[in-house]
Order: C-alpha cells, then sequence, then structure tokens
C-alpha cells in the first residue's frame, strides 16, 4: 500500500517507473524476438547496435537544433558592481570606459536580457543591501554598453561583455485614482555601474556526449559482429 501510496503521490518516482517500464517492455520486446530467432548472445549484439545506432542519430539531430537533453542555456552573469565614478584604478575592462564600448540601443534583446539579471541582482542579490535598493522603482536605467563575442577560433569566442548604469529614482508620490508616476533619475545620486560577463552555457553538450558514447558502443558492437561472420564465413569455407 505504502507503495502504491508513493507511486501516486510522488510525480518522480512515478515518472521514473513510467520510463523504466517503456524500455522494458521496448527494448526487451525487441531482444525477445531477436534471441527468439537468432540466439541470446547473437540477439543482444543485434539489439544493441541497433539501440545505440538510433540514438547516435538521434542525440546528433538534438545536438544540431539543440534539443533533447539539453545543458544550461547562455545567460549574463555580473561580475562587478561599482557605485559611483570608475576613476583610473577601474580594472579591465571597465579601465577605457567607454571607449571601445558599442552602445545598446533600448530596446535590444540583449540589452533588455541584461537589464533583467542586473533587476534580480540590485533587488534580491548582494548588491541590494549595499545599494539600498529593494524594487525595481528605486532606480532608473541609463545606458548600456558591449564589447567583445567576437568569434576567433573553431567554437571559441572573446569574452562577451555588457555594462548596464542605473541611477536611483526620485521618490515621487502617486496620485489618487491615477496612474502611477514614470521614475525619474535623482542627478544627485551616484551611478551605479554594472558589469556583465555572457555565459554560453553548453546547451549542446549533453546530446552530444550522448551521441558520442553511442556511437563508440555501436562501432564495437559492429566489430564484434563482423568479426564474428568472419569466422563464420571461414568455418564454412573450411
Amino acid at each position: 500500500m505504502h507503495v502504491l501510496a508513493a507511486l501516486t503521490w510522488d510525480p518522480q518516482i512515478r515518472g521514473a517507473v513510467v520510463l523504466g517500464t517503456a524500455i522494458l517492455i521496448l527494448c526487451g520486446s525487441v531482444y525477445l524476438l531477436l534471441a527468439t530467432n537468432l540466439g541470446a548472445r547473437l540477439g543482444f549484439l543485434v539489439a544493441v547496435a541497433g539501440l545505440t545506432g538510433w540514438l547516435t542519430v538521434l542525440a546528433l539531430v538534438w545536438a544540431v537544433y539543440g534539443k533533447g537533453d539539453t545543458g544550461p542555456e547562455p545567460t549574463w552573469k555580473v561580475q562587478t558592481v561599482v557605485s559611483g565614478t570608475l576613476g583610473l584604478t577601474a580594472r579591465p575592462p571597465l579601465d577605457r570606459f567607454p571607449g571601445g564600448w558599442k552602445k545598446l540601443a533600448s530596446d535590444s534583446p540583449a540589452r533588455g536580457e541584461a537589464e533583467a539579471v542586473v533587476d534580480a541582482e540590485l533587488t534580491k542579490g548582494p548588491s541590494a543591501q549595499t545599494l539600498g535598493f529593494s524594487s525595481t522603482t528605486d532606480y532608473v536605467p541609463l545606458v548600456g554598453y558591449e564589447k567583445g563575442g567576437q568569434k576567433y577560433e573553431f567554437f571559441r569566442h572573446r569574452p562577451h561583455y555588457a555594462v548596464i548604469q542605473v541611477q536611483g529614482a526620485v521618490a515621487q508620490q502617486a496620485k489618487t485614482g491615477g496612474a502611477p508616476p514614470k521614475p525619474e533619475a535623482d542627478a544627485t545620486k551616484p551611478v551605479v555601474t554594472i558589469l556583465l560577463i555572457r555565459d554560453l552555457g553548453s546547451l549542446r553538450l549533453p546530446s552530444a556526449v550522448i551521441s558520442f558514447a553511442s556511437f563508440i558502443i555501436f562501432a564495437v558492437t559492429i566489430y564484434v559482429l563482423h568479426r564474428r561472420d568472419k569466422v563464420a564465413m571461414a568455418a564454412r569455407a573450411a
């Protein structure tokens, strides 16, 4: 009864049982048919070769299109948060900012994604207590820049950086029955510079690993079957 209750209540256990049953029925039924016609050992080799060959092609398609078993997606990660002027002591890549940086349009997807990460950092991250921000209405985004990201080798890119600058907002009183006032930057407050770096992630890596591992097993089983056929043909010719 406890086992049935766990299967009904816990979707993870139920999913694992369903997956295991499906593999046992589908793969097991194919092996059963092959074993009754070819024998247990030969049927097993043929079943493994067919399964790993199919997995090789399937995982390769997954890797090309970024589907199936995927890894972490590309995202921005906060590196540095500086309140006030950067000055001459700023470390690279902020040492010559904004020289060499490309300004991002306010409606560009890259800036929108970077600002979403910045909002989480400034309102919920370690910088929230230091800067005194508790919500996105406490500050106003000013400008955004990007630098790097060019491809220089096969599957390799230069570090891709982004900078978002924000400034504290002017305290405003909301009018009764009206729309909330649009936040305005307070010129007396320091400008906060947030440096982000692009983490390219590993979206296609798990599928590529599955494809490569399946191909190795497929190649080994095909080689064993080939050696068996050669021995069988030599025995018939003798």
